[in-house]
Formats: structure tokens, C-alpha cells, sequence
């Protein structure tokens, strides 16, 4: 198992493909197996470096309380100790506020950015959600339980009208072989919902591409959209009818969106 030490922690990366490096940052709660559904496609076009946070899949528990600005550190110290040069960045949703953050402090070191269910800040709505689902898992619910009060929050209409699909669903979120533990959920929690970009977010320079969900409960694309309308690095795409996971919806058309922006 592929590890790297940064301080006194270490950290689980996989390397896929060939090309110009991809360095892929998970979501909040999430690792690598985010990325299942695209990371063979993005692998015919760029060197993928898929990398697991602090306090999930097979990267270190957290054990003290941290912010997104520190989850940044730890990605450009991956991005330091393997000598990428200039690696382009994609984040989904929590990892979207850590390549925000990356690109802010340390643009000059990485590439272009995809910026997957962006948002400056969370929601209240979208606070609320995630402090229930936690409040869930503490009252004990069982896994398949918490899969099925996370996807009406994440999936969209037509998925969840297909049974085979969210029972499929249900297995993946079940059968995780490194389920984050309740005291990293609760840090990652705390972490994200300290977040917040308005104030910077239109500094960064670096070329950026928004992939949003036109019905995204979590990350409605309006908090986006206002703050990068002042801003001329940005693309935006809103894709109809999809929520907070067109990547794993609408895969090939996710990588599309995705190797066009950082070959053009």
C-alpha cells in the first residue's frame, strides 16, 4: 500500500495512467472509491495521483480538530514530496473547498482547477443535512441506514426513481473496506462547516472549471455563481436535472467536461 509522510502522518495514494499529473481530492466522509466511475476514463488522458484525506480511507486518523486550510497543506505537501510539476487539481464538494484553498495559497505550483459542487460556504440547509445524517450514524443507525438518509440529499430525481440503482448504491456505501470512524466524521465535520471563501475566492488566478447540479440541494450552483461572475478565470457549467454527484450519474459526460477544459 502506497503511503507518504508528512510530518508525523501519513497518507494513502493510488497512481493511475499516463499524461500530465491529476491530482483527485475526495469529498467529505469520502476516499479514493469517489472516483471509481471516472478515474478509468480520466486515466487514458492524465497521470492520476488519487489521494485519501486526513481521518479517511486508509490515510491516518486525524485525532486533534483541523481546518480545510490544513487539509490544503497536507495536499500540496503530497503534491511537494511527489515532484509534480504544475499538477492540475479536482476536488468534489469538501474536497472542492480544499483545492480552493490550494489554489489561493499556492497557485503558482499547480495547474488548471475543477472545482466539482463548489460552494464559498455551506448552506444552512446544507449544515443542517450533514449534522443530521451525523446525528444519525451516533444514534446508531445502521450503514444502510445512513446510505439511504444521504442519497436524497446527493442524488437526483431519476436515480432515485431506479430501485436496482439505489439498492446498488446502498451495497457500495455498505461494503466501504475503510469506513471513516465516527471521531473522523465528527473533525471533518467541524472542518467543513468552518469554511468559507467569499472574502478570497476571487484572488485565485488559476483557470477554474464549476461543475454544478442544476437541482444540487448541498451546493445550490446561485452561492457559486454570484461570486464567480466577478471573475474571468472561471467556466461554469450547470448541468440540468443533477444534484450533487454528476460524476457518478453521468460519468462519460463528467470526464468530458473534465479532459476538454484541461487540454484546451
Amino acid at each position: 500500500m502506497p503511503k507518504i509522510k508528512l510530518g508525523n502522518r501519513h497518507f494513502y495514494y493510488e497512481i493511475e495512467g499516463k499524461g500530465h499529473p491529476l491530482v483527485l481530492v475526495p469529498a467529505y466522509t469520502c476516499d479514493i472509491h469517489l472516483y471509481d466511475s471516472i478515474r478509468a476514463g480520466l486515466a487514458e488522458h492524465f497521470q492520476l495521483y488519487l489521494i485519501d484525506n486526513r481521518g479517511s480511507g486508509q490515510s491516518d486518523h486525524a485525532q486533534d480538530p483541523y481546518t480545510v486550510d490544513d487539509m490544503a497543506s497536507d495536499t500540496i505537501g503530497i503534491i511537494r514530496a511527489l515532484k509534480l510539476k504544475k499538477p492540475h487539481v479536482l476536488g468534489s464538494s469538501m474536497g472542492s473547498a480544499v483545492v480552493q484553498t490550494v489554489a489561493a495559497k499556492h497557485g503558482d505550483e499547480i495547474g488548471k482547477c475543477v472545482l466539482a459542487y463548489p460552494f464559498p460556504k455551506m448552506t444552512a440547509v446544507g449544515a443542517a443535512a450533514l449534522s443530521f445524517i451525523y446525528h444519525l450514524r451516533m444514534d446508531g443507525a445502521r450503514p444502510a441506514r445512513l446510505a439511504e438518509s444521504v442519497m436524497p440529499w446527493i442524488l437526483s430525481n431519476s436515480f432515485m426513481a431506479n430501485t436496482h440503482a439505489v439498492s446498488a448504491f446502498v451495497d457500495i456505501f455498505t461494503s466501504n473496506p475503510a469506513p471513516q470512524s465516527e471521531s473522523d466524521h465528527k473533525l471533518q465535520l467541524d472542518a467543513l462547516l468552518k469554511f468559507d471563501s467569499r472574502k478570497w475566492l476571487k484572488n485565485i488566478t488559476a483557470p477554474i472549471l464549476a461543475i454544478c447540479g442544476e437541482e444540487d440541494i448541498l451546493a445550490p450552483p446561485k452561492e457559486f455563481q454570484k461570486l464567480a461572475k466577478s471573475m474571468n478565470n472561471v467556466k461554469l457549467k450547470i448541468i440540468p436535472e443533477m444534484g450533487h454527484a454528476v460524476h457518478a450519474e453521468m460519468p462519460e459526460e463528467f470526464n468530458k467536461l473534465v479532459i476538454e477544459f484541461l487540454k484546451s
